[in-house]
């Protein structure tokens, strides 16, 4: 997954990939990429295939939708 953070402090905006498991650990030390701050809000979260297990062919990244050539939009 791909979590999203806004800093409250400056508004900037960082993000880290990590499995769901691994989440709470990360969101305990994370800080703000521009203003070193702490006071951090998660705003956005998305599932990022991985590659081997993934169905999906190389070409695509399933943003939005499989690709033509993907088996998944078969």
């Amino acid at each position: 997954m791909v979590y999203e953070y806004q800093c409250i402090d400056c508004g900037a905006v960082t993000e880290i990939e990590c499995s769901v498991s691994e989440r709470d650990k990360h969101e305990k030390t994370l800080v703000c990429v521009s203003c070193g701050g702490k006071n951090l809000k998660r705003i956005f979260n998305a599932f990022i295939p991985r590659k081997g297990g993934s169905s999906a062919c190389s070409s695509c990244t399933m943003a939005s939708s499989a690709c033509s050539s993907c088996p998944v939009s078969k």
